[in-house]
């Protein structure tokens, strides 16, 4: 098997293994589990069977040959992916990877920052049993805010990534059109990758991984069983009305400075009651 990249240095270590010439570099909680699933099923796509490798973030230390082996059952397709939601979200990953394929094609989803953050919030106290309320990421702490409100400032992640890839090299869409119409999202972004855009994932209006706001069946049959009277959770409650309008003053600034970057209107996002 051939190496696929577009880098300009060649890495004689990864000798027979592909490289990642596309990067589904981010953000957390914007679908980047689905669109892996998608890519999967294209025939001129090759993805690891695991998304969010976080190489570029995690795992840099253990080396290109720890990367390398995740791309072993490469079988020379055209495009060969990494769908890592962090990628983009920090100075030191998106220089890593511009160092590592300077010609590397990137995809960005933006979802409305707000309602992303709550999303994350929610899922790490799904997932690993998050102790803390997500109020606490405005109350002086530092490490709760980078990881919850800090990856929504699109408008500085961006104008940083733009230093390192040009900007026909660098797709954003938004998460909206991927919620209200996927078919057009995938389509759009294989065309970006210049490959079959008619080509339909049988997963396409399939959720995956989603913080969903409808309970699961196992949970209705349980408070059915023991009569519980509230059965809404946090995430379906949503921010209190205190938190929205600070959290939409966080991010107002950062929101003026993506829209005359990519001369696009992210005013709804400050707008209605979303979360």
């Amino acid at each position: 098997m051939s190496i696929v990249t577009n880098s300009r240095q060649s890495r004689p270590q990864m000798h027979k293994m592909a490289l990642p010439n596309f990067f589904h570099a981010g953000f957390p909680k914007s679908a980047t589990t689905w669109f892996h699933r998608c890519l999967r099923e294209h025939p001129e796509v090759f993805v690891p069977d695991a998304d969010a490798l976080h190489y570029f973030t995690v795992h840099f230390d253990q080396g290109e040959q720890w990367y390398a082996r995740h791309y072993r059952n490469y079988a020379g397709e055209r495009i060969v992916g990494d769908t890592t939601p962090s990628y983009a979200g920090f100075d030191w990953s998106r220089r890593r990877l511009a160092e590592f394929n300077p010609d590397a094609r990137i995809l960005i989803t933006l979802r409305n920052p707000i309602d992303r953050a709550f999303s994350h919030y929610f899922h790490m106290k799904q997932k690993r049993g998050y102790p803390t309320r997500f109020e606490e990421a405005l109350e002086n702490k530092a490490d709760l805010f980078q990881w919850l409100i800090a990856l929504g400032f699109y408008g500085h992640h961006l104008s940083d990534l733009f230093r390192y890839f040009a900007r026909e090299q660098v797709c954003v869409i938004s998460y909206d059109l991927l919620v209200s119409d996927p078919r057009t999202f995938c389509g759009q972004v294989f065309d970006f990758l210049e490959i079959d855009s008619s080509f339909l994932p049988s997963c396409v209006n399939r959720k995956v991984n989603s913080a969903t706001r409808f309970q699961r069946p196992l949970g209705q049959i349980l408070r059915q069983f023991f009569c519980v009277a509230n059965p809404t959770s946090e995430y379906e409650v949503g921010l209190a009305p205190k938190t929205l309008t600070r959290l939409k003053e966080i991010y107002r600034p950062d929101i003026e400075r993506l829209q005359e970057l990519l001369n696009q209107d992210f005013s709804h996002w400050l707008d209605g009651d979303s979360c």
